[in-house]
């Protein structure tokens, strides 16, 4: 029997790896901790914010747009 791979978690894994391996080289690179976060957020919204537009784009427009309840369920 052979067993199928989900890309998903694969995908997943790979981001991850990548993120942590990057890190290394911003946090030498930088002189303060607040550089260090800000950097790290700009990887993570430049790695994630493409998948976030494709899967969910109805909240990214309710968010962009200011309304509030977005945990709520509709």
């Amino acid at each position: 029997m052979r067993s199928t791979l989900d890309p998903l978690p694969m995908v997943a894994m790979t981001v991850t790896a990548v993120a942590i391996s990057a890190t290394v080289p911003l946090t030498a690179a930088s002189a303060s901790p607040s550089a260090r976060a800000f950097y790290r957020n700009c990887l993570g919204f430049a790695t994630l914010g493409p998948i976030l537009l494709v899967l969910r784009p109805r909240e990214v427009m309710r968010a962009t747009r200011g309304e509030r309840g977005l945990l709520r369920r509709e």
